[in-house]
Formats: structure tokens, sequence, C-alpha cells
């Protein structure tokens, strides 16, 4: 008789808690797609791949082709593939087709995390990071090419500033030598970071107590620089620089370095995503939300996997026997 495979593992490894947490996941979005084919099941289950593509980002395996590797040499994989065995083309075609679903899931998990009393709605930090994408070679030039395309553009950009020159007669003409025509308010200035007098006027608006400073400030600076006295007559600018540098501010601005900067440091670090798999910003973004669900799943498993494993085990468990129980005539 075969070994049981759920004994291949330690009790609270992180391939049972991936597994149980998928389990209870909705991925009908994905399981439609097979629903509508008529050209039979699918000949991996749906959930199964699931449970492989967020244990290899949670453990740092980003490659299809090592996935695959995986899953013939390594225990948990193939406890959670049940010992099968999908090719790399298989792993790497299914995250391609469902990654805009499998990105939805981020929400599946951030929900888990709830149940689990890790979310509360409080304060947000924003803040961005530098990624290594995945460009088309389609797009990149040698030097001799390059040459060639600067010759071409040279006489394009003369034929451009010849027709900007005549656009330009007809429109002082129009307007005035001093008017642009398509003026916006003194405040609609763009700055450094996420900074703009609209993007302030918008949260406010939806009362959100916004620390968003209008400029890059050097360690020693912010740490000198004072805020000024404001009015309701204050641009929005200086009145959002001086809230930023008061002692409220600097405590809620400074919660960025406690909440939002370490998850760029643990994805790219601890968990080695470096490089998105695909092309095409629509598929980066998804991609994006896949591996932050994994990275949130294995904060959830760190916060307690036996416990949580277990509770939904027997959410699953129910869900399953209320779906046998037999119809009434």
């Amino acid at each position: 008789m075969p070994p049981l495979m759920r004994e291949w593992l330690s009790e609270g490894h992180l391939a049972y808690f991936i597994s149980d947490a998928v389990d209870a996941m909705d991925i009908s979005e994905i399981e439609d797609v097979y629903e509508r084919n008529l050209r039979g099941y699918p000949p991996y289950h749906p959930r199964m791949m699931a449970k492989v593509l967020f244990y290899a980002y949670c453990t740092g395996v980003f490659s299809a082709r090592k996935m695959a590797k995986r899953l013939e040499e390594d225990v948990a994989f193939r406890v959670l593939a049940a010992n099968n065995q999908p090719d790399f083309r298989t792993l790497s075609d299914f995250r391609k087709e469902h990654l805009c679903a499998l990105g939805k899931l981020f929400k599946e998990v951030l929900m888990l995390c709830k149940r689990a009393g890790m979310v509360r709605l409080g304060h947000v930090a924003l803040d961005g990071t530098k990624q290594k994408a995945n460009a088309s070679k389609h797009k990149a030039m040698s030097y001799g090419r390059m040459k060639e395309e600067s010759a071409r553009l040279d006489s394009e950009i003369s034929e451009l500033l010849a027709t900007a020159a005549r656009v330009d007669e007809e429109e002082d003409a129009e307007f005035g030598r001093d008017v642009r025509g398509d003026e916006l308010p003194d405040e609609m200035s763009l700055d450094a970071g996420y900074y703009s007098d609209s993007n302030v006027a918008h949260l406010e608006a939806r009362n959100v107590d916004v620390y968003m400073p209008p400029c890059r400030l050097k360690h020693r600076e912010y740490r000198e620089a004072k805020p000024e006295p404001v009015s309701e007559q204050t641009p929005t600018r200086e009145r959002m620089k001086s809230k930023v540098l008061t002692e409220a501010g600097r405590a809620k601005y400074g919660l960025r370095k406690e909440t939002v900067e370490p998850v760029f440091g643990q994805i790219k670090r601890c968990m080695g995503f470096r490089e998105f798999s695909m092309r095409g910003l629509d598929a980066c973004d998804a991609e994006w939300s896949f591996v932050c669900a994994a990275h949130n799943l294995l904060k959830l498993f760190r916060h307690g996997a036996t416990a949580m494993a277990k509770q939904i085990k027997k959410q699953v468990e129910s869900t399953h026997m209320v779906d046998m129980l037999p119809v009434a005539a």
C-alpha cells in the first residue's frame, strides 16, 4: 500500500496551511472557464494548480520550470499536487490564462486575515518601489540601428518644430502672447512622489486625514525643519508641508517605516521576488496582487497557522456536508 501523503510532512507545515486556505477561497472565476469549455474537464484540477502556485510564490519559486522540477523532487510540492506532475508549460499556461483571477484572490486572503483578527481599518500608508520587468527584446536596438533611427528622428523633429512654430503664431493671434488658453488653477502643480494638490483635495473631500509631503527632504533637513503657521488662505502645498512637519504629522507619516516599507523588503529580499514574469502593465499588476496575496498568506500562517487551519478545515468540511445533504422532493 502507498503511504498516506499527509504523513510526509509535519502537522503544522506551510503546505497544509496553504492547502486548507485555498480550499476556503472562492475560485469560481477560474472554474467557470472550464465549465464553459466543451472539450471536457481540465487535465489538472484548478484548485490544485492554485495551491501549487501559492506555495511556489510563498517559498520564492517563480519560474514555471523550477516549479515543475520541485513537483518531481520536493515533498511539499508533491503533497500539494497529490503526486500529480504538470509540466512547466501547463503551469505557465495556467498562470498566464488565469492571472487576473489569481490576482483577485488578494481580497480572499485579506478576508481570511480579517477573520484571524489581523486586519483593522485605520492608517493607510502608500509607498513605491522599483521592480525589474520583462521587456520585449524587439524594442531593443543595436548601436548601428540607433544611429539610423537617430537620423530619421532628426528629420521628423525638424518637421515637427516647423509645424509647432506655425501653430504658436496662430495661437498667439487667438489668445494673446501671454495667455496659454488652457490655464489651470495655481494649485493642479505636481511634486515629488505621489503629491499633487488634486490628490490632496480628492482625499480630503472624502474626510481622509492626509499626510502627504509635497517635496523630498533629506533626513537631516527633515529633522531640523519646523512647521510654518497656516491659515485658510495658505496654499495647499504649503499647508500640507507644515502639517507633515508637526509633531502629530511626523508620527503619522513615520508609520510608513513599520507598515508598507517592510513589505517591499520582505517580498523582494525574503521571498526573492525581484522580477515580473510577464509583460504588460495589466499582467504585472495582476501578478503583483498575487505576490501580495502570497505574502499575506505567509503572515497569516505565522500569526497562528495551526489554529486557523483547523478553523478553515472545519468550515470546508461543513460546507461539503451541506452540499451532500439530500434535497427534499
